[in-house]
């Protein structure tokens, strides 16, 4: 669980959910929310000179010890 922007997400193989009642359905990517590590699968790609990580359409940017979501 992360709790983001009062908000609780969880994270499972790339893909972000939030609680709804007691059910968790898939949720938009929360742009600026951070990880420890990258899903399996994720890619390195440069654009615009900066070194960029991709999995399934979420672009990731290293900082530091973590992997904020970002807009590309």
């Amino acid at each position: 669980m992360i709790a983001y922007k009062k908000t609780n997400y969880y994270y499972a193989d790339g893909v972000w959910y939030k609680t709804r009642g007691r059910k968790y359905v898939v949720a938009a990517t929360p742009r600026g929310i951070r990880v420890r590590t990258l899903p399996r699968g994720s890619k390195v790609v440069y654009r615009n000179g900066r070194r960029l990580y991709q999995y399934r359409g979420v672009w990731y940017k290293k900082r530091g010890r973590h992997y904020v979501v970002v807009n590309v």
